[in-house]
Parts: C-alpha cells; structure tokens; sequence
C-alpha cells in the first residue's frame, strides 16, 4: 500500500511541476491517461498523441512561457572580483535570482 501511495504522490507532482496540472485536477488527469493507457492497449493504437493531448488539455499556463532573463549590471563586476580573488560572497534572498544567475554561468 505504501508503494502505491509513493508512486501517485510522485506521478501527482510530476502532472503538477513539469506539465503544469493544477494540483486539483492530477488526481482526475491520471484517471484518464490510465484509461487512454488502457484503450490503446486493448485496440493496439500508439497511445502517444492521445497521452500528449490529454497533458495538452489539462495543462496550466505559467505566467512566463518563456525563459525571463534581467539583465543586471552588476553581472561583470561579480565576474571580475570572481576572476580575481577567487571567491564572492553573495548575500541576497532566495527570491532574487543573483545566485541560480551566477551558478548557471559558472558550471
């Protein structure tokens, strides 16, 4: 029972973060990609477009569908004192978007 419970919350947040199911409606959108899974199996049809279609229709929209990028004007001279000494300390709230910025051009 445990497995199960496991694999649901997980199929439940995979529905929710990567295609953008509101949370109340993964239970509904799993019912029914198990359902297509299932008709497909018994007529032996490629289950792919109906899959992508039910994700398609039950999909939310992000407030950007697109990758926002703020251009900061600090960016060189972090780099710069980066370059040179080797280290940077960075102070900010998680929110600001300066570490996952810095971390992406490093690595």
């Amino acid at each position: 029972m445990q497995d199960e419970e496991t694999l649901e919350r997980e199929i439940f947040s995979l529905l929710n973060q990567k295609y953008y199911v509101p949370q109340n409606q993964t239970r509904h959108v799993t019912r029914e990609l198990i359902d297509a899974i299932r008709d497909a199996r018994n007529n032996r049809a490629d289950v792919a477009p109906t899959l992508f279609s039910i994700l398609e229709k039950h999909s939310g929209r992000r407030i950007f569908s697109y990758d926002v990028d703020v251009q900061r004007p600090e960016k060189d001279e972090l780099f710069q004192i980066l370059d040179t000494k080797n280290i940077l300390l960075i102070m900010v709230n998680d929110f600001s978007g300066i570490f996952t910025f810095c971390s992406s051009h490093l690595f």
